[in-house]
């Protein structure tokens, strides 16, 4: 099949030179349509299979909720000092009331499912090293880079002492201005 380079009515358009433009313009028929529906089934099937994964939990074994909720619970005891930006299933996030970073709220933590454990972050460990002194060697086991901990089950001293961490943390954002 031969295509011309006959354009459309319009003056000074760039449907003679650009074949997309020309496609949409109507003076190409279009062709291999087949192959443009079925692209289009597959990105349908990649966006439905990403909402599922985004809607449903990684790991949601009994462990991994209970750990969660009690996780969940030490950062929620901030909820009226912070302001909560996700609350999911298996998703809890906290930031600074303010912009106070760069004209953007500052992260505090958050608590988060995976696929083999549940997250705690909380980010006054990487901006104050000085808290990190005071953790347990139970704890650190836990640790996992500057200002995560990731739990199979609840334990509860353990959370007591992250809750204690956290409010150590809280306090030392106040003395900096970043809460």
């Amino acid at each position: 099949m031969s295509f011309s380079k006959s354009t459309c009515n319009r003056p000074h358009h760039r449907c003679s030179r650009n074949f997309v433009v020309r496609l949409r313009c109507g003076t190409i028929p279009a062709v291999n349509t087949k192959r443009k529906s079925a692209s289009s089934a597959t990105a349908r099937k990649k966006s439905a299979g990403k909402q599922r994964h985004i809607a449903g939990l990684k790991n949601s074994s009994p462990s991994a909720l209970a750990t969660f909720a009690a996780l969940k619970a030490i950062l929620s005891e901030f909820d009226g000092k912070l302001r909560v930006t996700k609350d999911l299933p298996g998703n809890y996030e906290l930031v600074s009331l303010e912009p106070t970073y760069k004209g953007k709220p500052m992260y505090f933590g958050s608590v988060i499912i995976q696929k083999n454990y549940v997250s705690f972050y909380l980010f006054p460990l990487y901006a104050c090293p000085e808290l990190e002194k005071g953790l347990s060697p139970e704890l650190k086991q836990h640790k996992q880079g500057k200002s995560c901990f990731s739990f199979t089950e609840p334990d509860l001293l353990l959370f007591v002492q992250l809750a204690a961490l956290a409010v150590a943390g809280y306090r030392a954002f106040e003395q900096k201005g970043w809460v």
